[in-house]
């Protein structure tokens, strides 16, 4: 009892002083701030539909406490962009049990980039929902009600807009309530079907284009189920906000695929072992010079079985914020020559759904940039931590909701209200920092997780915003509260140029052939000069390949 009292006595104090240093008078109890959370949740219960169980946890529930905490830096006549994802995850691989999740994410909010917020989550022992509209019922009703009239917090009312809505092919289908990928007419941009060899291919490269007005009547009817999409209520152009998902798309769907023709195909398209054994001897000797951003390292031909999406990633044109719109019309010409190479090399019967989306990428990149914009990385990891986060699938949607406030809560309580701080982590460099300068060996930044380091060579080579090449030779601030700015100093590259030149000149899209001896002195940069991370590769003769990261810093 005397630890307790002594415990709470301390919190008291610290109470005060919160309230008189920085004027929050609400924290008060770190029991309160969590039961408060909580108490979101609680009014939430699971209900039985159609096939399985219904976890309804409501966006504004599960938005609002985040809105609050960083309504400081959302302006006042910001409306927030949102993206929705809906997606099948098989839990077990002895049986059928599934979560399909509605999740969504704030498009134009920095300080939550990476963030995914659960929506509801559907359970099913028997598989997919068996009633779309019943089980899209909840979400129709609130994100109405929110487009209409928003969220208050304090004097401003926050408005939304819906902009992505990301899902796999089947899901897509399923939402939509139209013919799977698989079937006839079943892309969802243009109007497009053939049989070749008891298969549906998709040759049509200038076939009619979907449009809103055309899907909602159900103009092909070749195209369209019984029964009407729930998207019919909202107020969004469906064939535009229902993107094409580059991960499944084209990573694990054309990629893959072309791998798998290479690897473990027919004798004419089947590379010999003797290359199989080179390509992946490269593979394996640039693993010390992947960045840390990768989240997988390069692996052997041996293991395509188990390769994951990231692994397959590809297009980099269009997966570039500063390029993606620029050469949109290029991007497009060479996507339509290389599915019509395509049917040539592999077979007519072999353009499928996902070799002939590749002709629309460029339609959505024009209208929303980078593919990575729109992707389903983000939902695809987040789907990953609720598949982890299960212990026992007896009850599983009472598990994962505990564990979901579980860890809102905890989220809440560490988000960090600094603005101003460029860094999400750092490691300082103790054998020469001293009493007037910080030194560092590596940062992480906020914006977008680059890593810069002074000692490792695979995240030391930046370009900057004059698109200077430089290597980082050290980091370092002034000790000081008036001057606490990041500062680099650097070497700049001076012989640089195009690693090729055709279709255009590599320098164009961000790849180089540099002299990494060839260097300047070393000078001061500020981290705000600091415009792309670079992959850097060593070769032979002091030359070095720089490919700058799609994302800028």
């Amino acid at each position: 009892m005397n630890y307790v009292s002594s415990l709470f006595g301390l919190l008291f104090r610290l109470k005060t002083w919160i309230r008189s240093e920085m004027g929050q008078s609400r924290l008060t109890d770190i029991r309160t701030i969590l039961r408060e959370h909580k108490d979101n949740y609680n009014n939430h219960s699971i209900v039985e539909i159609e096939n399985g169980s219904y976890l309804d946890l409501g966006i504004v529930n599960i938005i609002k406490p985040h809105l609050i905490k960083q309504i400081k830096y959302i302006p006042n006549d910001k409306q927030i962009k949102l993206s929705f994802s809906i997606d099948g995850l098989p839990l077990a691989k002895s049986s059928k049990t599934q979560f399909w999740p509605i999740l969504l994410s704030f498009i134009n909010l920095p300080v939550f980039v990476n963030k995914i917020f659960p929506r509801g989550i559907y359970h099913s022992f028997k598989g997919n929902p068996g009633n779309v509209n019943e089980f899209f019922r909840p979400f129709v009703n609130e994100i109405q009600n929110l487009l209409t009239h928003g969220i208050k917090i304090g004097n401003k009312i926050i408005k939304f807009e819906i902009v992505h809505i990301v899902e796999d092919a089947p899901a897509k289908a399923f939402l939509l309530k139209v013919k799977n990928h698989n079937g006839y007419f079943a892309c969802n941009s243009c109007e497009v079907g053939d049989f070749i060899d008891n298969k549906v291919c998709f040759l049509n490269l200038c076939a009619p284009l979907r449009t809103n007005e055309s899907f909602r009547p159900k103009s092909n009817s070749e195209y369209h189920k019984d029964g009407l999409s729930p998207l019919i209520e909202l107020p969004i152009d469906i064939t535009t906000t229902v993107v094409l998902d580059y991960m499944h798309c084209v990573c694990q769907g054309v990629m893959k695929r072309l791998l798998e023709f290479w690897v473990r195909g027919k004798k004419p398209i089947r590379i010999i072992e003797e290359k199989k054994d080179i390509i992946s001897l490269s593979l394996l000797s640039i693993r010390k010079f992947v960045p840390s951003e990768f989240a997988r390292l390069p692996r052997s031909l041996d293991d395509l079985e188990y390769w994951k999406a990231t692994e397959f990633l590809s297009i980099r044109v269009l997966c570039s914020n500063e390029i993606c719109q620029k050469y949109n019309s290029l991007a497009l010409k060479h996507l339509n020559t290389f599915v019509q190479n395509y049917s040539s090399i592999y077979g007519s019967q072999f353009i499928n759904y996902n070799v002939h989306s590749l002709i629309h990428l460029p339609f959505f990149a024009n209208l929303y940039g980078s593919l990575d914009n729109f992707s389903a990385f983000k939902y695809e990891n987040y789907l990953q931590f609720l598949k982890k986060s299960m212990k026992c699938c007896k009850y599983p949607l009472s598990e994962i909701k505990n564990k979901i406030i579980a860890s809102e809560g905890e989220e809440l309580l560490n988000i960090s209200t600094d603005g101003n701080s460029l860094l999400k982590s750092f490691k300082i460099n103790e054998k020469v920092s001293n009493f007037n300068f910080i030194h560092y060996n590596r940062i992480n930044l906020k914006s977008n997780n680059f890593i810069l380091s002074c000692s490792n060579p695979k995240d030391q080579c930046i370009i900057l915003k004059n698109n200077d090449i430089v290597l980082i030779k050290s980091i370092y601030k002034t000790n000081s509260e008036i001057d606490n700015i990041i500062k680099l100093s650097v070497v700049k590259i001076l012989t640089v140029k195009d690693l090729f030149s055709e279709p255009i000149p590599s320098m164009d899209i961000g790849i180089y052939l540099i002299n990494s001896h060839h260097v300047s002195n070393p000078y001061q940069i500020l981290i705000s000069d600091v415009k792309f991370k670079c992959f850097f590769s060593q070769l032979l003769h002091n030359q070095a390949v720089v490919i700058s990261l799609c994302h800028s810093v």
